[in-house]
């Protein structure tokens, strides 16, 4: 026996209201690009994720620059990492955002190490 506020007992069901969102709302354009996670599915491929998000990452060698990693393999350019991870020790990149305004030196430190095709991602 509730009384107020239309308690039923320890069954009652809340009830939530929930609307859609359409182009034009203000939370449209920041949820749309959203995974839900129920969608990734581990179907044992993990070259499909960047590698700090794999399985065993924290045995990787250590990056001089945070994220740098998967900066690189986000372009397919991760066989360089090494190579790239040295420049950035002597160039004493600090973070990020050095590595990513000077990849016109970095293509240039890296030669004809690079194909065409990797130039081309990396200047982009």
């Amino acid at each position: 026996a509730g009384v107020g506020f239309g308690w039923k007992g320890p069954r009652a069901r809340r009830r939530t209201f929930t609307r859609s969102l359409e182009p034009g709302d203000i939370d449209y354009e920041s949820r749309r690009d959203r995974v839900p996670m129920a969608s990734i599915v581990d179907d044992g491929d993990e070259t499909k994720f960047p590698p700090s998000l794999r399985k065993g990452s924290e045995n990787l060698p250590p990056e001089s620059v945070p994220g740098l990693r998967d900066w690189l393999w986000s372009r397919g350019l991760d066989r360089h990492f090494a190579v790239v991870d040295k420049w950035c020790v002597e160039m004493g990149a600090a973070d990020f955002g050095e590595v990513a305004d000077n990849t016109v030196e970095l293509a240039e430190f890296l030669g004809d190490v690079l194909t065409e095709e990797e130039r081309s991602v990396l200047l982009r």
